[in-house]
C-alpha cells in the first residue's frame, strides 16, 4: 500500500500526479498494517516495560490501600445493599439498557436534527399507500396528469420535463403504483384506523431502525452467552451494531427508500432472532418457528430482494431440522409446517398482489417507475455483470472524505474522477450518489476482515488445520447461524454488485448481518488468532477501539448525510456545534 501509493501515478491508478488526500490515506494505512505486524515483537516488550514501571510507582502507603478504604462502615453499607446486589448480579444488562436507550435518543436526535418534536417533511409515499389500501384499491389516489398520460413513452424522463408526475412511482395502465414492498404500507392503514394520524416515512425508518437493532443485540446477546465470549466482543459489537455509518445514513435522509431498507432489517434480524431462539431449545420450540417464517417473510413483503435471502435461511432451518431430527418425519413435518406456512402465504400474497397491479406475478412494478438515469431505455441493463467491478471498488474500498476539521469524516458525492483510470465504466452505468466502501467507515468489519486474513496466512504457513481443527464453542447451532448470516450478506451483496448503480442506503442490506457475523467469527477463533496473554489484550483492546470509532464515525457522518441536512434545517444548532471544534 505504501508502494502504490508512492507511484500511483506512474502505474497508472492516479490521475493526478500531485499527493492528493487519497493516496495520503492509502501511505497511512500501509504503515498502520506494518505497525500491526511489528507488534508481534513490539507488544511483548511493551507489556514488561509498562509492568515493571508502573508496580516500581508505589506512592500509596498501606492505610490508603483500596481494601482498606473499601473497610470503612459506609462502603460495608453499600456493599450490603439491596440495589448494590441487584446492581452487581444484572450490572451488564442494566448497562446494555441504557446503552440502547441512548441510541435510540440519538436516532431521533439526528432525525429530527436536533429539535426531537418535528419529523422531517417529505411525500410520505408510504401513507399515499396507506390511504389507498384504506379505500380498497391498489393504485395510489393521487391522479397522473393529462399532460404525463399523453406522451408516447412517458418512462423517458427527457420527455417529462416541465410535467408535474410522482417521482419514482410506477405508472401503468394511468395508475400510480408504489414498486417497495407493501407490508409498510399495510401496517400504516392499521396505525392510521387506529391513531386518526397519518404515518410518515421518517416515523417509519425510525420505528423499524429501532426494532431492526433491539433484534440484533438480542441475537449478539443470545449467542454471546451461549458460547460465552468476552464482555470486550459483546461490548464492541453492540455498539456497533447501535452506531454505524448505514444506520445514521438512512436517519438522516429518512424517505420511502430508507423506509423499505430499513423495515427489511427489521424483519430480517427478528427473524433470525427466532429461528435461534427455536434452535437453541432442548426441543425445537414451532412457536418460534412460526414467528422465524413470518418475520422472513415480511422482510421480504418490506425489502423484495430479502425474499432471496429469506428462503436461503429457510431452506438452512429446514435441513438444520433434518440433522436434529435424524429424518423422523413425524417430528420434522410440524416443525417444517410452522415454519413454512407464513413464509408461503406471505410469498402468495406478494405473487397475487404483484398480479391484480400488473397482470404479472413476478413484476413488481420496477419496470414502470418515473426515474432518471438509473432505469435504461432496454429494461435488461438495470442488472449485468459489467457492473461487478465498479460496484465492488464503491462497495468495498471506496474510501470516505477525511479532513482535519469538523465533521472529520464526510461521504462525498462520487465524480468521474474519483475512478481509478484501470477501472472502465459500463455504458449504463450510474453513480451519482455519494457513497463509500463499508470495510471503511464500518470498520469494525474492515478488521473482522484482517482477523480473517490473519487465519488464512496461519493455515498457508501450516499453523493451523481448518479440517481437523475444532474451534472453540462450535456446534451445529452456531454453524447455523454462521451460515445464515454468510447466506444473507452474499445473497445481498450479490444483488447489489450486479445492479445498475451504487448508493450508501443499500449496505444496510447487510451492514447487521456483516457486523454479527464478524462478531461470532472472532469469537470462536480467539484461541487461534491470540494465544498468549498480550495477544489476547491487544485484541480486546483494538476491537472496543474500533468498535468506537465505528460509532463516532456514524454520528459524524450522520451530522451531514447526503445532503447536509443539519447545516439546512437547523443551521443554528450546527453552528454551536461546529464552534467546540474551532
Amino acid at each position: 500500500m505504501v508502494t502504490v501509493a508512492l507511484f500511483a501515478f506512474q502505474l497508472g491508478l492516479d490521475n493526478n500526479p500531485e499527493w492528493g488526500e487519497r493516496r495520503f490515506q492509502i501511505a497511512g494505512l500501509g504503515i498502520l498494517v506494518i505497525f500491526w505486524g511489528l507488534s508481534y515483537w513490539l507488544m511483548p516488550l511493551i507489556s514488561r516495560r509498562l509492568f515493571s514501571a508502573v508496580s516500581g510507582l508505589i506512592f500509596l502507603s498501606e492505610k490508603f490501600k483500596l481494601e482498606k478504604i473499601t473497610a470503612w462502615p459506609f462502603f460495608q453499607f453499600i456493599r450490603q445493599s439491596g440495589c448494590f446486589q441487584a446492581f452487581l448480579r444484572h450490572g451488564k444488562n442494566i448497562f446494555l439498557v441504557f446503552l440502547v436507550i441512548f441510541a435510540f435518543w440519538s436516532y431521533l436526535w439526528i432525525s429530527t436534527t436536533g429539535r426531537l418534536d418535528q419529523w422531517p417533511s417529505g411525500k410520505n409515499y408510504y401513507n399515499l399507500l396507506a390511504q389507498a389500501f384504506q379505500r380498497g384499491q391498489l393504485h395510489l389516489l393521487l391522479e397522473p396528469a393529462p399532460e404525463l398520460l399523453s406522451l408516447e413513452n412517458p418512462y423517458d424522463f427527457r420527455s417529462r420535463e416541465n410535467i408535474s408526475y410522482l417521482w419514482d412511482a410506477s405508472l401503468y395502465q394511468g395508475k400510480y403504483y408504489l414498486y417497495w414492498g407493501p407490508v409498510p404500507g399495510l401496517i400504516g392503514m392499521l396505525f392510521s384506523a387506529l391513531t386518526l394520524r397519518p404515518v410518515t416515512d421518517a416515523g417509519i425508518v425510525f420505528v423499524f431502525l429501532v426494532m431492526a437493532a433491539i433484534f440484533s443485540v438480542l441475537l449478539f446477546k443470545g449467542v454471546s452467552q451461549d458460547f460465552k465470549f468476552p464482555s470486550w466482543l459483546f461490548l464492541g459489537a453492540v455498539i456497533s451494531l447501535l452506531f454505524n455509518v448505514p444506520v445514521f445514513w438512512l436517519l438522516a435522509r429518512p424517505s420511502v427508500y430508507e423506509a423499505s431498507i430499513a423495515g427489511g432489517q427489521a424483519f430480517a434480524m427478528a427473524g433470525l432472532y427466532f429461528g435461534y431462539m427455536a434452535l437453541r431449545q432442548p426441543l425445537v420450540n414451532n412457536r418460534y418457528l412460526f414467528l422465524t417464517g413470518l418475520m422472513l417473510g415480511l422482510a421480504g413483503g418490506t425489502r423484495i430482494n430479502l425474499l432471496v435471502s429469506g428462503a436461503a435461511i429457510a431452506l438452512l432451518i429446514g435441513g438444520y431440522l433434518f440433522f436434529r431430527y435424524a429424518w423422523q418425519l413425524r417430528d420434522i413435518v410440524p416443525a417444517l409446517l410452522a415454519l413454512g406456512l407464513p413464509l408461503v402465504t406471505v410469498f402468495t400474497s406478494l405473487l397475487l398482489y404483484n398480479y391484480a397491479r400488473f397482470g404479472n406475478v413476478f413484476e413488481f412494478g420496477h419496470r414502470y417507475q418515473l426515474t432518471g438515469l438509473a432505469l435504461p431505455a432496454n429494461y435488461q441493463n438495470v442488472s449485468s455483470t459489467q457492473y461487478i467491478l465498479p460496484n465492488a471498488f464503491t462497495y468495498f474500498i471506496r474510501m470516505p472524505a477525511l479532513s482535519s476539521g469538523f465533521p472529520f469524516i464526510t461521504i462525498p458525492w462520487i465524480k468521474e474522477q474519483m475512478w481509478p483510470s484501470f477501472l472502465h465504466l459500463p455504458e449504463n452505468y450510474y453513480y451519482s450518489e455519494p457513497t463509500a466502501g463499508i470495510l471503511f467507515i464500518v470498520p469494525v468489519i474492515g478488521f473482522a476482515f484482517l482477523i480473517l486474513l490473519r487465519l488464512l496466512w496461519l493455515f498457508l504457513d501450516g499453523e493451523i488445520n481448518f479440517v481437523s481443527k475444532k474451534q472453540q464453542g462450535a456446534s451445529k447451532l452456531i454453524l447455523w447461524l454462521l451460515f445464515s448470516l454468510i447466506a444473507t450478506v452474499v445473497t445481498q451483496m450479490s444483488i447489489l454488485l450486479v445492479f445498475i448503480s451504487a448508493s450508501l442506503r443499500y449496505l444496510f442490506d447487510i451492514t447487521p448481518s456483516a457486523i454479527i457475523l464478524s462478531g461470532i467469527f472472532v469469537g470462536i477463533n480467539l484461541g487461534t488468532v491470540a494465544k498468549k496473554a498480550y495477544q489476547k489484550k491487544l485484541l480486546g483492546f483494538s476491537w472496543v477501539f474500533i468498535s468506537l470509532l465505528t460509532a463516532i464515525s456514524g454520528v459524524l457522518v450522520g451530522l451531514t448525510g447526503p445532503a447536509n441536512h443539519f447545516a439546512k434545517i437547523n443551521p443554528h444548532l450546527f453552528e454551536q456545534i461546529l464552534g467546540w471544534f474551532r
